[in-house]
């Protein structure tokens, strides 16, 4: 099981930056994560920052569904996870994966 201090220190370590995209998408399906949604949600976008352009839509359309935007705070949810998508361009899951949509 992966904690909330698990995952934020994995990360400064670099340790999820190093993963495949299959791995992050085993983690994301796994129900045994006990961190934020929020967490999960910006370690996500930072890792896929790592791939030029191309492949970040191709990694945020694997990995974005996995995501369970429904379980986050609702302010957060409109005011963040919002515009990191529209500036990805991801209109598409903001319409399906929104809360209510």
């Amino acid at each position: 099981m992966i904690h909330q201090i698990l995952l934020i220190f994995c990360f400064l370590t670099g340790e999820l930056m190093q993963l495949l995209p299959s791995t992050w998408e085993e983690l994301l399906k796994s129900d045994d994560i006990e961190a934020y949604e929020e967490d999960i949600f910006i370690a996500m976008m930072i890792y896929v920052q790592k791939f030029n352009l191309p492949e970040t839509y191709e990694v945020l359309e694997r990995l974005l569904p996995w995501v369970r935007l429904p379980l986050m705070n609702d302010r957060f949810l409109e005011e963040q996870v919002t515009s990191i998508l529209l500036s990805y361009n991801c209109l598409f899951y903001k319409l399906v994966y929104f809360k209510g949509g």
